[in-house]
This record gives C-alpha cells, sequence and structure tokens, in this order.
C-alpha cells in the first residue's frame, strides 16, 4: 500500500501516478496539470512558444512540449515522456483488469452499505423532503461496501451494486410508507410487519396508490441525480479506461 504525497489518501499500486519522481493519486496528479495549465494561461504562453514550457513529468525545457488531454485534464508533456505516462496507463488499465472480485462478500457489503442509504431516506421521508443526497450516501456506501468485502470493485461489482441500490431505494420506500399506515392503524390492533405485508391493499383501501409511486419515481429520480456521476466514475475505474490525446494548438 502507497500513500499519495499530496494528500495523503490510500494508494494501491495501479492507483499510483508518479509525476517528477512524486507519488500521487490521480486526483492530484490531475489537479497538478489543470494548475499548470491555468499558469501558463496567464504567464500568455501561447502559439509557438512552446520551449518556454516545462513537461510535468520530467521537468525538462530542452524539448518540444505540446498540451495533452488526460481523462479530461490537460498537461504539458514532453515527446519522451507521453510515451512514458501512456505505457503507464496501459500497465495501470491491465492490472486493474486482472483483479477480480469476491462476488458473495461484495453482495453482502454492498447490502450492507446500502442500509445507510435506506437508513437517511427513512428519516428525510419522515421530515417530508426527498433530496439527491439520500441517493448519493445510497450509492456510496453500497460500491464502498462492496470494495471493502468483496476485494475490488470491477465491473461485476459496479453492476451488482447498481442493482442493490435500485432494490434499495424500491424497500427503502416500502418501508417509509409501511410506518405511516403504521403509524395510522397502530390504534387498531396493526403492527408494523402487517403493514408492510399487506401495504398494496391498504394503499387501495386508502386509494393512496397513485402517490406511493409518485413518491417511488421521485426517489429514483433524486437517486439518479445524486449517483449517477459517482457510478459512472466507479465504472470507468473498474475498466482501467483512459483517453490521452493531444490538444492541437
Amino acid at each position: 500500500m502507497m500513500v499519495c504525497e499530496s494528500c495523503g489518501k490510500e494508494l494501491n499500486s495501479y492507483e499510483v501516478f508518479t509525476i517528477n519522481g512524486i507519488a500521487q493519486c490521480e486526483e492530484c496528479a490531475m489537479k497538478g496539470a489543470h494548475e499548470k495549465d491555468n499558469d501558463t494561461q496567464n504567464s500568455g504562453v501561447k502559439g509557438d512558444d512552446s520551449q518556454a514550457l516545462e513537461c510535468m513529468n520530467c521537468k525538462t525545457k530542452d524539448a518540444q512540449i505540446d498540451c495533452y488531454e488526460i481523462n479530461g485534464e490537460k498537461c504539458y508533456l514532453c515527446s519522451d515522456c507521453v510515451g512514458k505516462v501512456e505505457a503507464d496507463l496501459i500497465d495501470k488499465k491491465q492490472e486493474i483488469l486482472s483483479k477480480k472480485s469476491k462476488f458473495l462478500p461484495g453482495l453482502v457489503g454492498a447490502l450492507l452499505g446500502s442500509l445507510i442509504g435506506c437508513v437517511v431516506y427513512f428519516f428525510a421521508f419522515r421530515l417530508g423532503f426527498l433530496a439527491a443526497i439520500t441517493g448519493l450516501i445510497t450509492a456510496v456506501c453500497a460500491l464502498k461496501g462492496y470494495e471493502l468485502l468483496g476485494g475490488a470493485l470491477d465491473k461485476k461489482g459496479v453492476f451488482t451494486s447498481v442493482i442493490v441500490i435500485i432494490l434499495s431505494v424500491f424497500f427503502a420506500n416500502k418501508i417509509a410508507w409501511s410506518y405511516e399506515a403504521y403509524s395510522e392503524l397502530k390504534d387498531y390492533g396493526a403492527d408494523f410487519f402487517n403493514c408492510f405485508r399487506s401495504l398494496n391493499l391498504i394503499l387501495q383501501e386508502s386509494e393512496l396508490t397513485g402517490s406511493y409511486y409518485i413518491d417511488l419515481a421521485v426517489a429514483y429520480l433524486m437517486t439518479i441525480l445524486g449517483a449517477f456521476g459517482n457510478i459512472k466514475k466507479a465504472f470507468k475505474s473498474s475498466t482501467g479506461s483512459y483517453k490521452i490525446k493531444k490538444v492541437e494548438k
């Protein structure tokens, strides 16, 4: 296990980016590239003044320096270093793809993690509002739970976590509505578990079926808004995919 020298985050070997001899996580490496790009723009370096630039990897100023976009972030590299960076990305991708998760422990982890999101959803529902943060928490906890117990978050883990998230939102909404029914019927001898089992009948009798499914649709919408970015990032990381291209002047 290695540590990012910029933020202190613990890293697996395939998550390390080495820039000028400094071990960094992907976020810090790309942040440095972005700051370098801003500094260059602010200093007015443009056109054919590439010799005035410095390679972010080897720090040379004596070679042709070009701007490259790596996974959406800009950085300045010499012709020798761009090949090394791409080779590192290829090695990282192969290492990620070779690391397989353990499905059953990962599934348990995703289920345990999603419970946190369900609890947040329940209390948010009781307070009378639903927000994207509930979907975000559910997604982050489910994905992290799978990774912790499954040993890795590969494509199988991401897909499994997404299914768990979908089911968690459904059951969280049903539990919240069942508790509402219980609150109204407990004086008539009903208990929570009976309300949960008979919720469809209760909704039909009270003519609230439409409201129930509207709440469920809103819950899924909030989950998509809150979790989509994290799920997309997790899937991209699980495949080790990268995109590198030269930025034309």
